[in-house]
């Protein structure tokens, strides 16, 4: 019998594009928009009973930066991505050629009048990759924003377990403890908060965080070699 398809929030879908794409917080959205926009990867909206599908021309490039959800759409909470094209789309992206033309892609198909891009370099991936501001965000709005309020330590805690119940879904490796606050942040930012990457750290040294990463000394293949087949 064929497993249910499984649906990912907006949250959990960013931080599955910084975590595979290692790219900043702030650009992890507007891709998610150009994933959607080109057919590539499926929406939904929730907003009623039951799921509708979310057509790939309601999603709006020109705004991506501000985390607006698509046309007909009231509200971003109610928007779900599916789990396996994002997988899909992500792998498809990893290497820095294929993203460098995604970005250059997206700043072509951007509407005239739009605001002037600065050029800044951007570490993405493993070296950096000449991208404008529009299409990673500013190195301020990279930066948790002033408005995000301290997160409690109950959410933060609920944070990192999605960050490893996401990790663990995709077959991903789990973050280590140094990798966390960057997976947990950005999960963090959509729920409108925020925290230091040392108390982030400190919660995951929990015990029941401690066992989901794998053992010191022990790389990700040996691990996945070791389970039951």
């Amino acid at each position: 019998m064929a497993s249910e398809e499984r649906w990912l929030d907006i949250a959990a879908a960013t931080a599955a594009i910084v975590r595979g794409l290692r790219v900043p917080a702030a650009t992890a959205y507007p891709l998610l928009v150009e994933a959607c926009l080109g057919g590539a990867v499926r929406a939904r909206d929730n907003s009623s009973g039951e799921p509708r599908s979310i057509p790939y021309h309601s999603w709006v490039r020109e705004r991506a930066d501000q985390g607006t959800p698509p046309d007909g759409v009231s509200d971003q909470k109610n928007v779900t991505i599916s789990d396996s094209d994002l997988r899909k789309w992500i792998r498809q992206h990893k290497d820095r050629g294929s993203l460098r033309r995604l970005l250059i892609e997206r700043r072509k198909a951007m509407r005239p009048g739009t605001k002037p891009a600065r050029q800044i370099n951007m570490t993405i991936l493993e070296t950096p990759i000449e991208c404008t501001e529009l299409e990673i965000g500013s190195a301020e709005s990279a930066r948790p924003e002033q408005s995000l309020r301290q997160a409690p330590a109950h959410v933060i805690d609920a944070a990192i377990t999605q960050a490893y119940n996401d990790s663990e879904s995709s077959g991903s490796k789990p973050p280590n403890i140094k990798e966390l606050p960057d997976a947990v942040l950005p999960l963090l930012a959509a729920r409108g908060c925020t925290s230091s990457k040392r108390q982030i750290m400190t919660l995951g040294d929990a015990p029941h965080h401690r066992d989901r990463r794998r053992p010191v000394g022990q790389t990700f293949r040996r691990q996945r070699r070791a389970l039951p087949r």
